[in-house]
C-alpha cells in the first residue's frame, strides 16, 4: 500500500508551491555549508516550555542548545550524583537504537517490560555493568549505586506524562540482545564480557525498528494526549561494525532503514512532524558538516541547525530569547554573516565572548570575517 496517492491536479499543485522541488545545481567550485531546508511546523513552541529529548548523542547536541534558550529539559534536571557525571554532561544518556528507547519506557511506565529493571545491570569485574546506558566499562560502580543510577535514569522518562514537546533522534540499527533477559542492549559489551555467548549481534529489520518506533509514540500520546513531538535521524555514523560489511555500507542500511521507518511514521501518525536535521548536515560539505573522524558533526553545524529549527518553531521571534544570543552569534559566523554577527556582539557582549574563549577556532574565523580591530575582549573574569 502506497505511503501517499494523490490526483494529478493536487500533485501538480503540490509541485507548483514547493520551492525546493528541483535539484539545487552546484554555483562555481562552491558547496553549501548546509541545507537549509523548508520546514512546514504542524506546531509552535512556546517559551518555557518543557521538552524531553531522547536519542543518540544527536540528542545531547540538541539539548544543549535548547538549554542555552531556557527551555526545561528534563534529561539535564536528573541528579547528577545519581548519574555519576560532572555538571551537565549527559553523554550516559544516549540512546542508540528504538528498541533501547522503547525499554526505557516499558520500565518507566510499567507496561510489560521485557525483564525487570534490575536486569540491566550485569556484573563485570568489580563492578557493574548497565546495558542501558553509555558508560565507560572502567568507570562502573558498585551494585548499589548502579541501580540508583539506573531507576534515576529511567524517572527521567515519566517526565514524557507531562512534557509540551518530545523530540525523538532515532540512531542506528546495528545492536546486541542479552540472551540471559531478552533485553536489547544500547551498545556494545565491554570487550571482557564478550568471551561468553550471552550475548548476540542483531541487524534490526525495518519492521523491528517500526515496531519499536510505533509502540514509543502509541505509549507517549497514551500518557501525555497533548504532547507535540519532532522526530528526526541521527547524522552520526555508526562508529564500528561487527558485520562483514564495510563500515560505510553498514551505516548506509542503517540510516535507510530509520529514515524510511521515519517516513511511514509521519504517515501514521498526524501529531508528529519530521525535521529534515540528517538531510541538512548529509548534504552539506563534510569538512563543515563532520569532524576529522568522519563519525561526529561539528559543533558549528549542530548550532546551526537548531537555531534553524527554533526559529521556525518558536511561536515567538527568537531574538526575543536573549539567552541564546551567543548560539545566534554563532549561527551568523557559520553563514558568514559579518554584520550580523558584529551586530549580535555588541548588543550581547558577554554572552558571545563566553563563547569566543570556550572555542578559539571561532574566535579565529569571526575575525576573519569582521576584522579582529573591529571589536573589543573584555578581561575575563
Amino acid at each position: 500500500m502506497p505511503l501517499e496517492a494523490y490526483p494529478i491536479r493536487e500533485a501538480l499543485r503540490r509541485a507548483s508551491r514547493n520551492r525546493q522541488n528541483l535539484p539545487q545545481p552546484r554555483e562555481g567550485e562552491a558547496v553549501a555549508k548546509t541545507q537549509d531546508l523548508l520546514c512546514n511546523p504542524s506546531f509552535k513552541i512556546s517559551k518555557g516550555a518543557q521538552i524531553f529529548t531522547v536519542g543518540s548523542c544527536f540528542a545531547r547536541h540538541v539539548e544543549a542548545a535548547l538549554g542555552e534558550f531556557g527551555f526545561t529539559l528534563p534529561a539535564l534536571t536528573i541528579p547528577a550524583e545519581a548519574l555519576g557525571l560532572v555538571g551537565k554532561d549527559t553523554g550516559a544518556l544516549n540512546k542508540y537504537t528504538p528498541p533501547s528507547i522503547t525499554n526505557e519506557i516499558r520500565w518507566a511506565f510499567e507496561d510489560s517490560p521485557v525483564a525487570p529493571i534490575e536486569r540491566a545491570l550485569i556484573p563485570f569485574g568489580d563492578g557493574w555493568w548497565d546495558g542501558q546506558l553509555h558508560v565507560r566499562a572502567h568507570e562502573l560502580p558498585d551494585y548499589e549505586a548502579a541501580l540508583k543510577r539506573r531507576l534515576a535514569v529511567n524517572a527521567a522518562y515519566r517526565a514524557l506524562a507531562t512534557c509540551n514537546v518530545a523530540i525523538i533522534t532515532f540512531g542506528l540499527v546495528e545492536t546486541w540482545r542479552d540472551l540471559e533477559t531478552g533485553l536489547y542492549l544500547n551498545e556494545t559489551p565491554p570487550r571482557g564480557l564478550m568471551r561468553s555467548d550471552r550475548f548476540e549481534l542483531v541487524l534490526l529489520s525495518f519492521q523491528d525498528c517500526l515496531d519499536e518506533a510505533r509502540y514509543t509514540l502509541n505509549k507517549l500520546f497514551e500518557v501525555n494526549a497533548d504532547a507535540n513531538v519532532i522526530v528526526t535521524v541521527s547524522p552520526v555514523s555508526l562508529g564500528a561494525t561487527f558485520s562483514s560489511d564495510p563500515l560505510i555500507v553498514r551505516n548506509s542500511y542503517s540510516k535507510s532503514v530509520l529514515r524510511a521507518m521515519v517516513e511511514h511514521l509521519r504517515q501514521e501518525f498526524p501529531r508528529i512532524d519530521y525535521y529534515p536535521s540528517y538531510e541538512r548536515i548529509m548534504y552539506a560539505d563534510r569538512r563543515t558538516a563532520f569532524e576529522p573522524d568522519e563519525v561526529h558533526v561539528t559543533a558549528s553545524i549542530v548550532n546551526h541547525t537548531m537555531v534553524s529549527m527554533l526559529e521556525a518553531y518558536l511561536d515567538t521571534d527568537i531574538t526575543d530569547f536573549t539567552e541564546g544570543a551567543g548560539r545566534l552569534w554563532w549561527k551568523a559566523v557559520f553563514e558568514g554573516d559579518g554584520e550580523k554577527a558584529l551586530a549580535l556582539y555588541r548588543a550581547h557582549p558577554r554572552r558571545v565572548q563566553k563563547r569566543l574563549r570556550k572555542f578559539p577556532a571561532l574566535k579565529a574565523e569571526f575575525d576573519m570575517l569582521v576584522g579582529g580591530d573591529s571589536y573589543e575582549m573584555e578581561p575575563a573574569e
